[in-house]
């Protein structure tokens, strides 16, 4: 079977059988499993797509591809055998043309580049912000270790995928491997109403994982400075993570007597997710590292201006007039907060209007997937006219 792949305003005749490994598809496990769902049903589209992946109990539902579950614990060295046997197997019965693998720190996203190259294939590795310096500054000693062992030999022997500028930057600054495209994450659009009304209702959102990268003591402390302003205001902070780091949120929150302004909630999932983004009135990303920022764009598609740091790769906002990009601290947070509580309702549906077009022009799943198949036909030698940003 032939898949009719346009590209640049022309036609190929290509058949492609990509193989991807995935730590995990749950819906706890945040942004791997959040790139992968949007990503699968258009590139399935495209190619024969496989992924390899661990059973879990709340998996996402993936369209257009077939699933292979590999022995359980990714985070273990414990079944080392017993996944490199099947994924070994699986690369035997498929023979792919690309290995595409995602994520660092977690052996077997490296296992599976090194297991694959040397048996010949070709090899991609999206590291998904997990080699920017600020994860890199954390937990030195065993990340030193993990590279010593097995990451950094995933790394010199695949084609890197960044999802930005920014990231591409950073792993370029590593000298590990010169071979790195620029493929951003996407967005299901056409499943992703924008809202309607703009009529304020006074309400500001956090959704994601909750955990110390994602800066909410910022946000705490942003919103401590705007105590008068925002009364009468909910600040939802959405998601689930670490219970003890949660619960420390929680008290520093009490201590500074906004709890009647900021709660805590459990994550949503779907149409519910998306009712949440429609349903506030500014996003807030306050985080120290991101590759890209998933939350940023679905929140953007459903016509929702956007507060987010340096800490992602999000100049977009200010330069498509949809939100601020403002430097990782909480005065800057303060000081767009503020910006953002003067702005009349015209202005912040503008904004809206704005961003919404944003992602329908950048980072719609039909846009998206078809990037990442010409990267897959320039590794396999299908040539293609078009200019194709990466480092060599």
């Amino acid at each position: 079977m032939l898949f009719l792949i346009l590209l640049d305003r022309k036609t190929y005749n290509v058949y492609m059988k990509i193989l991807y490994y995935i730590p995990s598809i749950d819906k706890s496990s945040g942004g791997i499993a959040g790139f992968i769902q949007p990503l699968a049903r258009g590139l399935g589209k495209l190619c024969e797509l496989h992924i390899a992946t661990h059973k879990k109990d709340n998996m996402v539902t993936l369209e257009n591809c077939e699933l292979h579950f590999l022995p359980s614990r990714p985070k273990s060295l414990k079944n080392y055998f017993g996944v490199k046997r099947e994924f070994l197997r699986l690369l035997d019965q498929l023979h792919p043309d690309v290995v595409h693998s995602n994520g660092c720190w977690t052996p077997y996203s490296a296992y599976t580049i090194i297991w694959a190259e040397k048996l010949g294939y070709k090899t991609v590795l999206s590291p998904h912000g997990m080699l920017e310096p600020y994860i890199l500054k954390r937990h030195v000693f065993t990340k030193w270790l993990a590279l010593k062992l097995y990451q950094k030999r995933a790394i010199q022997k695949a084609f890197l995928v960044a999802t930005s500028e920014l990231e591409l930057n950073n792993l370029a600054k590593l000298q590990w491997n010169s071979q790195i495209a620029i493929v951003p994450n996407c967005v299901q659009i056409d499943e992703i109403s924008s809202k309607t009304n703009y009529s304020i209702n006074k309400s500001i959102l956090y959704l994601g994982r909750i955990h110390e990268k994602k800066g909410i003591e910022l946000l705490v402390e942003a919103v401590c400075n705007l105590k008068e302003q925002l009364l009468g205001w909910s600040v939802s902070v959405v998601g689930n993570g670490d219970e003890a780091y949660i619960q420390q949120l929680k008290e520093r929150v009490k201590q500074a007597k906004v709890d009647d302004i900021i709660i805590f909630h459990d994550p949503v999932y779907g149409q519910q997710k998306f009712d949440l983004y429609r349903k506030s009135d500014l996003f807030i990303l306050p985080t120290y590292s991101e590759n890209f920022g998933i939350v940023v764009a679905e929140a953007l598609a459903c016509g929702v201006p956007v507060i987010t740091t340096k800490g992602a790769p999000w100049s977009e906002l200010e330069s498509g007039h949809c939100g601020w990009w403002c430097d990782t601290n909480a005065d800057s947070i303060t000081n767009a907060m503020q910006e953002f509580l003067r702005l009349p309702s015209t202005t912040i549906a503008e904004m809206g209007n704005n961003g919404r077009q944003l992602v329908e022009k950048r980072y719609s799943v039909d846009a998206v997937s078809s990037q990442m198949m010409e990267l897959y036909m320039r590794l396999k030698g299908v040539g293609v006219s078009s200019e194709f940003g990466y480092v060599k």
